[in-house]
């Protein structure tokens, strides 16, 4: 990529050559896709895809998006369910029964890590370590 005062070039792997303008303090890459490459690639997408492409985005959000970005369509506005939003709003159940005990001495021992610990030891230790038997 060469940028100059009011102009950039983009030349991609293949050889061809993109301009890219400059508005602001902001450059824009202007492309121009066929009509038969559209629906493949071109901003027209369902809101399910939308959403995948916004990173699971709210649906709301997307839906106000279509009014404020030149050139983007949503062509299927259907609600749906989203699994990985599903499973993103889940929490981690976690069972009430008691953990097994230790029923002689160090059966089961805890320890704890803590570090860097200031000030520094007389002996210039920089962690504790703490251990605790469960017994």
């Amino acid at each position: 990529m060469s940028f100059s005062p009011n102009h950039a070039k983009l030349v991609s792997a293949d050889g061809t050559k993109f301009n890219i303008e400059k508005s602001g303090k902001l450059y824009y890459l202007n492309l121009t896709v066929s009509s038969s490459m559209s629906k493949k690639q071109g901003k027209c997408k369902s809101l399910k895809d939308w959403h995948k492409i916004l990173g699971h985005c709210n649906l709301e959000d997307i839906l106000a998006l279509e009014k404020v970005v030149e050139g983007m369509k949503i062509t299927d506005k259907k609600e749906f369910d989203c699994g990985v939003c599903v499973k993103g709003k889940m929490v981690q159940h976690r069972s009430r029964k008691p953990d097994k005990r230790a029923t002689v001495p160090l059966q089961l021992v805890h320890c704890d890590l803590a570090g860097l610990i200031d000030p520094i030891a007389k002996e210039g230790f920089k962690y504790a370590l703490a251990f605790v038997d469960d017994y």
